[in-house]
């Protein structure tokens, strides 16, 4: 009997310690496929790029905004922003008075030219008219003198003689011609000069215009500056200072992030051996009751040991080293910020 029982009792504990193998082994194949890590999101830092004191903080930490809300109004150190609005509304003046004497000066001047060119107008009408007159009337000369058949050689001889002289009206008509053609390259020069002393007269003005301009721009976007608007809907993570303190140029002021987790920071023990590399599939796991599950790829593995966050740690007081894997998930996604999360390897 007690060698039948020393039997039965061998086997129990070969059959404890075959089971205990298994599982050990089980848990070693799992921990070599499988690591923890922490979802987190890209952290937008708020900073300015000039000394400025914060006049009025509107965010704090935790607190849901939207893009475009307001996060702080500051105030640039040396600048008074009672001084800027003065000066923005003098600018916003004095342009508006240059345009006013440029398009007064422009409706000046395209009104005498308009009225030189009517004069001109007339100038020439009135000599084609009077050319018109004469050159018909020496036609009907010309042909009257053709059709006296029977005038006497003595009379014809004289009127050839006469011929030697220019006749009045041909004289008339090459002078009105010369006056037509002096009056048009005349028009012409003047046109031109009144456009170029337009244009010459018309730039101090523009100059002025702007010159201006720039400066109202320039004030513009530093009074825009004053108020730090958030560039994406998020959370805000942290706040460095308060109403009445002062940053230095490109100081964090506010940090922000997305409301769900973009990536995960794994981390895998040294002594884990683990194929994991850039473009590994991945399945990220939540530790918590609900088992949200989400699809990743492996943006990153690190090439050097770290040192675990403690709340990665099997015992936080016991010190933890290993790599670090960055993995990329999609925006869209019912994880937590911050959440403790398993990564699994597909495919390996």
């Amino acid at each position: 009997m007690n060698s039948n029982g020393s039997i039965k009792y061998f086997y129990v504990a070969l059959i404890v310690v075959v089971v205990s193998l298994i599982v050990i082994t089980l848990r070693l194949r799992s921990e070599a496929t499988q690591f923890t890590g922490i979802a987190d999101a890209k952290e937008i830092v708020v900073n300015v790029p000039n000394a400025v004191e914060i006049r009025d903080v509107r965010v704090s930490p935790g607190q849901i905004v939207n893009e475009g809300d307001t996060l702080a109004a500051v105030s640039t150190v040396g600048f008074n922003n009672q001084e800027i609005d003065t000066r923005i509304a003098v600018l916003a003046h004095e342009i508006e008075e240059y345009k006013t004497r440029k398009n007064a000066f422009s409706k000046l001047s395209v009104s005498e030219r308009r009225l030189q060119r009517l004069e001109i107008e007339d100038k020439k009408a009135a000599i084609k008219a009077e050319l018109q007159e004469l050159e018909s009337q020496y036609e009907i000369n010309q042909s009257l003198l053709t059709d006296l058949k029977s005038i006497n050689k003595e009379l014809a001889n004289s009127d050839n003689n006469s011929g030697t002289k220019k006749n009045p009206i041909v004289a008339k008509i090459e002078f009105l011609k010369k006056e037509l053609k002096r009056i048009e390259s005349s028009s012409a020069i003047t046109m031109s000069r009144a456009r170029d002393e337009l244009s010459l007269d018309g730039d101090p003005l523009s100059e002025q215009i702007k010159q201006r301009e720039v400066e109202l721009i320039l004030l513009q976007d530093a009074k825009k500056e004053f108020f730090i608007t958030a560039k994406i809907s998020g959370v805000i993570g942290s706040v460095a200072f308060k109403s009445g303190e002062k940053a230095n140029e490109f100081d964090t002021i506010i940090t922000l992030h997305a409301t769900a987790p973009s990536f995960v920071r794994g981390f895998i023990h040294e002594n884990t051996y683990s194929q994991v590399h850039v473009g590994q599939k991945v399945l990220v796991t939540s530790q918590d009751v609900k088992k949200v599950m989400v699809n990743g790829e492996v943006i990153g593995v690190g090439s050097r040991i770290v040192e675990y966050p403690i709340r990665l740690r099997k015992y936080p007081e016991m010190i933890m080293w290993g790599r670090e894997v960055q993995v990329k998930i999609p925006d869209t996604n019912k994880l937590l910020l911050g959440e403790r999360v398993i990564i699994t390897p597909v495919n390996m």
